[in-house]
């Protein structure tokens, strides 16, 4: 028995006796983390999973398995060989994002590289001159994901940012979409038939800038949401 097989028995063994939840859970932060920071070696998601470089490689055999992980060949080298570097697979996963305003609805197509994949879609329907938002949406999505060839089971869920008075512990909005006592979400999900997550608008602009843009990496940032009305959303100490 060589080390390398001995590397990953131990690993094996030690995956087949975690409790799936435990597992399934180390392979969400895994995945959150390459979309949020790009490829890494090895040492640097086990830093950042904190288990150990055996079990790491078995996680990341089992990503790559299920088409979500692939190698991205070497990274740069501190001394020493030079790493094998991992990130997400482009293509396995799409994630939609829907921006509804008062006046106009803005949607995108976005992979796990977190590149657009087509031109944003503007529709000239609000929020104040649209009877049936989630009617609309729905049609849109049909005709997107048709025309892009892309499978429904391909999308991981759908982000939806929309202004007024939204509870996001419960998901209740009281301004729009308000139906008593159900969440948002319930009815996004029953009508697109897909995963959906809703942000107050402003507050998801400075998330957006927190993760991707020009807040990364800082602590303190005022983020002002100037449309119709002025929003305002902070970020302390590095948190929204």
């Amino acid at each position: 028995m060589n080390a390398l097989s001995l590397f990953n028995e131990k690993a094996g063994s030690y995956l087949d006796t975690m409790p799936i939840k435990k597992r399934n859970s180390l392979k969400v932060r895994l995945i959150k983390h390459l979309y949020q920071e790009g490829k890494k070696s090895i040492p640097e998601l086990c830093h950042h999973a904190r288990v150990s470089a055996p079990t790491l490689k078995r996680l990341l055999d089992e990503l790559i398995e299920e088409g979500l992980v692939e190698e991205k060949g070497l990274g740069t080298s501190g001394g020493g060989r030079r790493p094998f570097m991992y990130g997400l697979n482009p293509d396995s996963r799409y994630i939609l994002g829907i921006d509804i305003a008062r006046f106009e609805i803005r949607m995108g197509l976005f992979n796990l590289s977190c590149q657009q994949v087509d031109e944003l879609i503007i529709l000239p329907q609000g929020l104040e001159n649209c009877t049936d938002v989630i009617g609309l949406l729905k049609a849109q999505i049909n005709t997107l994901l048709h025309e892009k060839k892309i499978k429904r089971d391909k999308i991981l869920g759908i982000g939806i940012a929309f202004p007024g008075l939204i509870d996001l512990k419960t998901g209740i909005s009281y301004t729009y979409f308000h139906k008593e006592g159900v969440p948002a979400t319930r009815l996004f999900e029953k009508e697109l038939k897909l995963p959906a997550f809703i942000e107050h608008d402003t507050r998801a602009m400075a998330l957006g800038e927190l993760m991707f843009g020009m807040a990364k990496g800082k602590k303190n940032v005022l983020c002002l949401n100037i449309g119709v009305g002025i929003g305002l959303s902070m970020i302390l100490n590095g948190r929204v």
